[in-house]
């Protein structure tokens, strides 16, 4: 016999259970479109992966075709990429994919930079002077240790702060005048590097060990003639046995004369105010370079660098000063400076692009200054009548006047022989290595993929040296 209330108990039961999976069903389709909805993100990241790196391979591409000698970012690498795949599921859709190059040689490799250049980054990153010595210390044995694979990767150096990195200086003090600082990040990279060879892609001469007849051959001037003759070439070697060089701006340095030289000649050479003014000796203040040649021991070359020494310094006050005369004028080591080397490593790290690097990384080098950096610049930009870079029918307009050897450095009056010496090591006119942000968009423009990928052309192929989906 039915109780008066089961029927109201049962209906309540079903309407629970119908309610509770009514709750079921709304979840499981809500889960399914959630997992649809993933699961065509994902694609859709993917796709927009596969543009980005498309993206990469054109700007390689596009590196391939370039055969110019030096590299400045008016370049068509410089200009980035931008371009289109089609959906691959033929829903006439495309994404879009935008490249953006940087020359990794246009910044101070962290990695590769002495001491002296890491203790004026940090000042000009808002270190106060009395912690950088240390902070210096600390990033050079950090990455002894282990390489910086990136420049966030300078935060593991004990000492370095946000602040420094970053560049969210502290407010001064009351009474103090806020400091100019750049944050350390826009200064550095932790790659550069430049081939060891000529601008035509020939071997330079590696002047701590070639010998003479090498030195002579391989020593000359726009024009193809030798600049050393015999006994400068000599000399040279004589000079380089006895005093390391360092860096091709130490050939400032070599007289054309050796000590042995000078024994030969000393007693056929005489000055106005000699005791010894005899018929027999030559007056090395008046004789002509051919008058000097004639002596046994001296040749033409050593002969017109006593004379032009002599006509931009004044009389030799002895015989003996005559080693005072250099081999080298400033023109001609600018005219040498690209065939030459110090070392047989076939490529060099942690130089600077002339053409590329800013005024503030350019002024860190040692011997500069921001006058100096900021001559390097406007040589850089200084505008000339050459057309080079227009295509047919385009408008005349003034190209920039890119460093083509870093012996140009030579043409900028503030760039002294000493400063030449300082940087000729750490500087260079060609960008080797690149990172590149690479973009992938969806169909609706939006951003849905990024690459960050640094890659190297130094080789006999484009390698990549680091890779990072984001």
């Amino acid at each position: 016999m039915k109780r008066p209330n089961d029927a109201g108990i049962a209906l309540i039961t079903t309407l629970w259970i119908i309610a509770i999976l009514s709750i079921l069903i709304t979840a499981y389709l809500y889960e399914t479109r959630l997992d649809w909805r993933i699961s065509r993100g994902a694609i859709v990241k993917t796709q927009a992966e596969y543009a980005a790196k498309a993206g990469i391979a054109q700007f390689q591409a596009v590196l391939e075709e370039d055969d110019d000698a030096y590299d400045d970012a008016q370049e068509d690498w410089g200009q980035g990429v931008n371009g289109q795949l089609e959906d691959p599921v033929g829903s006439g859709k495309v994404f879009s994919y935008s490249v953006s190059a940087t020359d990794l040689n246009s910044l101070i490799d962290i990695n590769s930079a002495d001491e002296t250049v890491v203790r004026s980054l940090l000042g000009s990153a808002g270190v106060p002077e009395e912690s950088r010595s240390t902070l210096a210390q600390n990033i050079v044995s950090a990455r002894g240790d282990r390489p910086f694979l990136t420049p966030g990767d300078l935060a593991r150096v004990e000492g370095m702060t946000n602040a420094i990195l970053y560049g969210a200086q502290a407010a001064p003090a009351e009474g103090e005048e806020a400091q100019q600082t750049t944050p350390l990040i826009n200064l550095i990279s932790v790659y550069s590097v430049d081939k060891n060879e000529q601008s035509n892609g020939t071997s330079r001469t590696n002047i701590t060990s070639a010998d003479a007849n090498t030195l002579r051959q391989n020593l000359t001037n726009a024009g193809g003639e030798e600049l050393l003759s015999q006994n400068e070439a000599e000399a040279l070697v004589s000079y380089r046995d006895e005093n390391d060089l360092e860096s091709i701006g130490d050939l400032f340095d070599a007289p054309a004369i050796t000590d042995e030289t000078l024994d030969d000649v000393r007693d056929e050479l005489s000055t106005d105010d000699s005791d010894d003014t005899s018929d027999e000796t030559t007056n090395i203040n008046s004789a002509s370079a051919d008058e000097l040649a004639n002596i046994d021991g001296l040749d033409q070359g050593t002969a017109e660098a006593i004379v032009r020494y002599r006509e931009e310094n004044g009389n030799y006050d002895s015989v003996d000063d005559i080693q005072n005369a250099p081999i080298f004028t400033r023109t001609e080591i600018q005219q040498i400076a690209d065939k030459i080397t110090v070392t047989d490593d076939e490529t060099l790290t942690g130089v600077l692009n002339l053409n590329t690097a800013g005024a503030d990384a350019l002024a860190l080098l040692p011997n500069m200054n921001n006058q100096k950096a900021q001559a390097i610049v406007n040589r850089r930009q200084a505008q000339q009548a050459s057309t080079e870079r227009q295509s047919p029918g385009a408008e005349e307009a003034p190209s920039s006047n890119p460093f083509r050897s870093i012996g140009d450095l030579l043409e900028i009056d503030s760039i002294d022989e000493e400063t030449f010496k300082e940087i000729a090591n750490l500087v260079t006119y060609r960008a080797q290595a690149f990172q590149l942000t690479a973009s992938g968009m969806d169909p609706a423009g939006t951003e849905a993929a990024a690459v960050t990928a640094i890659i190297d052309r130094s080789g006999e192929e484009i390698s990549v040296r680091f890779w990072r989906i984001e």
